[in-house]
Parts: C-alpha cells; structure tokens; sequence
C-alpha cells in the first residue's frame, strides 16, 4: 500500500509514501499491532529506523505479552507528543479482527465465539466481535489524536492485516485462495 508494490517487488530503498512525507516535512509515526519488526521484513517496507518520528509494534511494546494485541496501539499514542505545528503522518495497524489478534471479552457480543472451536456460526461470531473492537478501537485512537490537536494537519492511514473468508464459495479464513474476501487489505484514509 505504501510502496504501491506488490511484495515480491518491495525493496528497501524504492520511493514510498513516507519518504515522499518525510521529504515535506512530516513527522512519521507507526503505531502498529502485530510483530512488523521481525515478520518477513515488514518493517523494512515502512522505512528505515532513522525514518521514523516514532515506531512501536507488537515485537517492542512495554506493556503487553501479545504482539497482537491492540491496546499497543493506545500505548503508542500515550507516548505522542501534543501537536506542535509540524504536520505529521500516522500509520494504525489493527488485529482485532484477525485470527490471531487479542479479543477483550467486553466485545464478545455474538455468541458463541470460542477461539478453538470450528463451526461456521463460532467462526463468524468470533470475526464480527473483532469488528465491534476493532470499531471501538478507531473512536479512541480519534478521540486522542483530536485532542493532542494532530486532526487538523495530518494524515492517518488506518489498515488491517487483510481479508476473511467467512464462508463464501464455502471457504473460512485466509491464506488458501486468492479469492477477493481474503486478499483485499482494510484501509481507511484521513
């Protein structure tokens, strides 16, 4: 997304979004759930560490065991300075729909939504739980971006990891087809 680049392309000096940023004069921040620092190289695509205003993913949070844990993202943004008239640039990832991502039983609203048990009822039940975190997530990392004042001069680019098969073409999941449920990445823009 970043790089406009499919994987197999990415190479760690290509242009990207946030050099094109960085060369502007904007702060670069990536608040990031999930372990980008050591899967495949992920973090690598975002830019080097002298690249970043700040960085925090699921590998080097101080206060949760889970990389996939979305309170990391919370964790970021105490650490975010009130906005000081440089505009900056935000990067979110969330995992709270993911499979592997942490589900808070204060979301568990569908049921039943076991993470070991497979039937399809369980297995969409789980997904949209992860929907009404994930959506709740989003109010809070707004809500603290306006106060710190950054809405008005930034941007903020909000992904998931990608799609879900939930039983179309009777498939569940990811990662076993290239089917457009399943490969097309959540994004939000602001």
């Amino acid at each position: 997304i970043l790089r406009s680049k499919i994987w197999a392309n990415l190479g760690h000096n290509n242009f990207s979004l946030q050099h094109l940023l960085k060369d502007q004069g904007y702060d670069l921040n990536f608040i990031v759930s999930g372990d980008h620092a050591n899967f495949s190289g992920l973090k690598s695509s975002y830019g080097k560490n002298s690249d970043f205003d700040y960085y925090l993913d699921g590998a080097i949070t101080n206060k949760f065991s889970d990389p996939n844990d979305d309170r990391i993202l919370l964790e970021g943004l105490e650490d975010i300075p009130h906005y000081d008239k440089t505009p900056s640039y935000f990067h979110f990832h969330l995992m709270s729909v993911h499979n592997l991502g942490v589900r808070l039983n204060k979301f568990k609203m569908y049921k039943p939504a076991g993470k070991t048990a497979f039937d399809a009822e369980n297995y969409i039940n789980r997904y949209d739980n992860g929907v009404l975190q994930a959506d709740n997530y989003l109010k809070k990392i707004f809500r603290s971006l306006s106060e710190k004042g950054y809405l008005q001069n930034s941007i903020v680019v909000i992904t998931g990891d990608h799609g879900e098969a939930l039983g179309e073409k009777e498939k569940f999941g990811h990662a076993r087809s290239i089917y457009t449920d399943q490969i097309l990445t959540p994004i939000l823009i602001y």
